[in-house]
């Protein structure tokens, strides 16, 4: 059975079905169980903040190759861009943050 990807219009549609397709429950993490509501929240930032991690260190790979006069992977960079943007909108939505006010505080954080 294969599962339909969505067809994502706006960047909150992207936020709220990465969310849904995420969920930082006791199921996926057992160790939630024994954690107050604070610290699920902040083992939940600490997981994402570590998926991030994961993609740069992907990027850097491709970098690096091609510092040396390689080729790179073109397609572990794509992917590990688009990965790297999942990881930004669960963080955001985990933060509370929206779609609006992250796109709205582009030209602030620009300078």
């Amino acid at each position: 059975m294969t599962i339909e990807s969505p067809k994502l219009t706006n960047m909150q549609d992207a936020m709220d079905y990465i969310a849904s397709r995420f969920v930082f429950d006791d199921a996926s993490y057992p160790l939630l169980k024994k954690l107050t509501p604070e610290e699920r929240q902040d083992f939940a930032v600490n997981h994402s903040a570590q998926h991030m991690a994961k993609q740069l260190g992907k990027i850097a790979t491709h970098l690096e190759d091609k510092d040396h006069g390689g080729t790179g992977n073109p397609d572990l960079l794509k992917a590990a861009l688009v990965k790297e943007f999942i990881n930004i909108l669960r963080l955001s939505e985990l933060l509370n943050i929206s779609a609006e006010e992250l796109l709205s505080s582009v030209p602030e954080y620009m300078k």
